[in-house]
């Protein structure tokens, strides 16, 4: 449930090498506050956190080293195992929602918050909009090779795991195709910038 008195919400979700980080530093670059579900998790993950204990206790403490959580060797597994990844999903996205929440401040006005799994986790339910960027699967798997220099059947792998785009959609107030240049993403995400810069003023 949304909090009441607190800033409006826009998710920025899409799958892996969407183009997510483009957008969102287009969206910084023009003075939004952007707040990042992985960023947090790594802070969760790391040694004495909260998620650490949670891993071990839940997965094995295999997966938790001098260092805080292995997200390589934990990665592995729920990728491989739709109940394992689902598992870590319930777990770890309350957590999420909860840190999320606590560095929001009520003056912030409005904030983006970047998410790959938005629409398929309780985190949708603090979501005022939802922007769902999308790109060819072609050039996402292109990308995905050049970026982490990975072999053809993990990146299916992590494709099958995910939602596809045509769901999301069912979800999204506005699609930005990053399948063109990267000019041309910047001028979807200033358009849709500034008309919400127009509609924030009579909130």
């Amino acid at each position: 449930m949304k909090q009441s008195n607190r800033p409006y919400i826009i998710g920025i979700t899409g799958g892996i090498a969407s183009g997510k980080t483009l957008v969102t530093r287009i969206l910084k670059d023009l003075g939004g506050k952007v707040l990042n579900a992985d960023e947090i998790t790594h802070a969760l993950y790391k040694h004495g956190g909260p998620g650490e204990a949670m891993i071990a206790e839940h997965f094995g403490a295999e997966y938790v080293n001098e260092d805080g959580v292995d997200r390589k060797k934990l990665g592995a597994k729920v990728f491989s195992d739709s109940a394992e990844l689902s598992k870590l999903n319930q777990l770890i996205h309350p957590m999420i929602l909860n840190e999320l929440l606590k560095q929001i401040e009520e003056d912030d006005g409005l904030v983006f918050f970047e998410a790959a799994v938005l629409v398929e986790s309780i985190l949708i339910d603090e979501m005022d909009e939802v922007w769902l960027v999308i790109c060819e699967l072609d050039e996402r798997v292109r990308r995905l090779k050049l970026r982490d220099d990975i072999d053809d059947d993990k990146i299916e792998q992590i494709l099958q795991a995910q939602m596809t785009d045509d769901v999301k959609r069912n979800f999204a107030n506005f699609v930005i195709d990053n399948s063109g240049t990267p000019e041309n993403t910047q001028a979807q995400v200033e358009n849709l910038f500034n008309s919400l810069m127009i509609q924030m003023k009579y909130r």
